[in-house]
């Protein structure tokens, strides 16, 4: 509960009225979002390098992919923790066969995320 001063009557005495719940917001923060540098097919797999982004802030980078190329399609694949202008490798294996699109988008120590990367594709054979 949060209460509010009205004003300050000649009186000198305060007159006060409840205001109800207030809730606090912190600072909005935006993060930068990573970038998929490479991605490359191979046999039942996808190879993928990324860059995480140049923000102080960032803590993890998470690696998002679809079948088609829509992001809201994607699932999220993992998340490896990575600092910022770090580069990341991984390999997406166990793969069958077809056209893959990923997005990358990184996330700070509290849970903010940046907007998705742009996209990147490979095809596993």
């Amino acid at each position: 509960i949060c209460y509010i001063l009205i004003g300050l009557p000649a009186s000198g005495k305060s007159t006060w009225r409840e205001s109800g719940e207030v809730t606090a917001a912190g600072p909005t923060i935006v993060l930068e979002a990573p970038t998929i540098r490479t991605a490359t097919g191979g046999v039942g797999r996808v190879d993928l390098v990324l860059d995480q982004a140049d923000d102080a802030d960032v803590s993890q980078i998470e690696v998002w992919r679809a079948t088609v190329n829509n992001v809201g399609s994607a699932t999220l694949i993992t998340t490896r923790n990575a600092t910022a202008n770090v580069a990341v490798s991984w390999a997406n294996t166990g793969l069958s066969a077809g056209i893959y699109y990923y997005w990358a988008r990184s996330r700070d120590g509290l849970g903010n995320a940046s907007p998705y990367s742009a996209v990147k594709s490979a095809t596993a054979t």
